[in-house]
């Protein structure tokens, strides 16, 4: 029997492997003829079969991609899933401890340089003229909202919620709530870059030859986001931030900061979830405006972006909502959005519906900003044999920069040592 003819392997998977008949008796040498291949011309609709050499066929691949990744992120949570519940068991036989001062040294200069970086960010997208400048470095030019529409009222917000963030984070850089909720935010806005650099789902991107290679700024931000959870994590870490107890159970009841946090935080949790999933976004934003911004658009990732933001502060009050320094952030960030909702009835983000609404969330913004102020200075004037707030007395005596003037003999603040 003569030698069969040697094939691809994959090929064969693919197409079949065709018979050498040779010179076989009974065959005369000749290949059997299996029909005439139809002729297709010139036939506009007809392409012809591409040619692959997988071992999976075509078709199968997505499914095979899928079930990898599916095994992939199931053991990821396993793995995870075991890792916090033994971070868990460790969390309850460890009672909280002062930190040791110069553990605060991180935090600090971790949050000093996002405060100022993210803080010029803000103001270059709240500036008329260089916000255009600031966001054609991402973004193609000619996608720049018109004034006085709902694309540039989007962008203000946004960067008014990120500019209160950045304002708390330099006015208390050394204090562990608003650590937490720099942590929450990087964690929530993380996934927003992840659309834009792994996925490519926004259109209008622009794209920078350097070297003879099309680059994206926005994959820059995907980076330090990721790099920013890391150190936050490491700094709080280092402060026993995690070692605190969520409220106190002997108490009959908490301190005013805590109901505030936590009801902001359901509430606020809600909205920044309407507003990251599809569809959803463009419903709860309906309400507020005549225009609606296209799904995928630039627009649609600073609206997605704030709605990270927002989750990220709800989560931080809802996982600290006794920390002072959660509040803090809450009170800046209220602060500025009285002027967003001012701004509406004074035409600057063009024609918006429901004004009753527009004035409840102007009403709320202006509570809110005095609430939280009560509540703060309430916490640091409390009495010290106060069983509710008492612990908190003198919170806003510790020191801006804690790891160089923390723990002296003077200081009111007794959280940390020598």
């Amino acid at each position: 029997m003569s030698a069969v003819r040697s094939q691809n392997v994959e090929h064969s998977l693919d197409y079949g492997a065709k018979p050498d008949y040779g010179n076989e008796p009974g065959y005369g040498g000749n290949v059997p003829d299996y029909g005439a291949k139809p002729d297709y011309g010139n036939e506009p609709d007809y392409k012809p079969q591409e040619e692959t050499h997988g071992l999976i066929p075509k078709e199968y691949r997505p499914l095979v991609w899928m079930c990898l990744v599916g095994f992939f992120v199931t053991f990821l949570a396993d793995f995870a899933a075991r890792g916090a519940w033994e971070a868990y068991a460790a969390h309850l036989a460890t009672t909280w401890t002062a930190p040791v001062c110069s553990n605060f040294e991180l935090m600090f200069y971790v949050n000093i340089t996002m405060g100022v970086v993210y803080g010029i960010v803000s103001l270059l997208l709240l500036i008329p003229g260089c916000d255009k400048m600031f966001y054609s470095l991402y973004w193609k030019p000619e996608t720049f909202p018109e004034s006085k529409t709902m694309g540039r009222a989007i962008i203000r917000q946004m960067a008014l919620l990120l500019l209160g963030i950045n304002i708390a984070q330099c006015v208390a850089p050394s204090n562990t709530g608003v650590g937490v909720v720099a942590l929450c935010i990087n964690v929530m806005v993380t996934w927003n870059f992840v659309l834009v650099s792994c996925f490519d789902h926004y259109s209008g991107v622009r794209y920078w030859n350097v070297g003879g290679l099309s680059i994206r700024m926005a994959d820059f931000y995907f980076v330090s986001s990721i790099v920013m959870t890391a150190l936050f994590a490491v700094g709080l870490r280092r402060t026993n931030a995690f070692m605190g107890q969520w409220k106190d159970d002997e108490q009959h009841e908490q301190t005013w900061l805590f109901y505030l946090n936590c009801f902001c935080g359901i509430n606020y949790m809600i909205v920044g979830i309407l507003n990251v999933l599809p569809i959803y976004n463009q419903w709860f934003m309906s309400f507020y405006f005549v225009d609606m911004y296209k799904a995928r658009s630039p627009v649609a990732f600073f609206a997605r972006n704030g709605a990270c933001l927002i989750m990220g502060m709800a989560a931080a009050s809802l996982i600290a909502p006794g920390n002072p320094g959660v509040g803090i952030v809450y009170f800046f960030v209220h602060v500025l959005l009285v002027f967003f909702f001012l701004a509406a009835f004074c035409g600057v983000h063009g024609e918006i519906k429901n004004k009753p609404l527009w004035v409840m969330w102007l009403l709320s913004a202006v509570l809110f900003s005095v609430l939280y102020g009560y509540s703060l200075s309430r916490l640091d004037n409390c009495a010290a044999d106060d069983t509710t707030c008492g612990t908190y007395r003198n919170w806003m005596d510790q020191p801006w920069n804690t790891y160089k003037n923390g723990g002296a003999d003077d200081s009111k603040w007794t959280n940390c040592g020598n």
